[in-house]
């Protein structure tokens, strides 16, 4: 299963363009072991969680994949971790307003 959250949701004449785009890279269109939701602040880590085996970590969350150092580890504990932030950001985040789709 796939989970994706996201920092500041787009303004809702927005989300629409910001849903297809979406789609375009792959991400939760038509794909029910897909979910998107958005947290109110931009996440001072990022992360992504690999089949609960290894974790993939970005040091400086604001400058991207391609600016920033990374840390790939399979250790259980930093996966534990990871996975305990992960669900608590993941209760707290809003899901999308999808009936403003297609709306742009």
């Amino acid at each position: 299963m796939t989970f994706i959250s996201i920092d500041h949701p787009p303004p809702p004449n927005h989300l629409g363009c910001y849903v297809q785009n979406a789609a375009k890279w792959g991400y939760c269109i038509e794909k029910p072991s897909c979910e998107m939701r958005f947290i109110e602040h931009y996440p001072k880590t990022v992360f992504g969680i690999y089949d609960k085996q290894s974790i993939f970590i970005i040091t400086v969350s604001k400058t991207g994949l391609q600016s920033s150092p990374a840390l790939w580890s399979n250790n259980d504990a930093l996966i534990s971790l990871a996975s305990a932030h992960f669900e608590e950001l993941w209760q707290r985040a809003q899901k999308p307003e999808l009936k403003d789709v297609g709306k742009h």
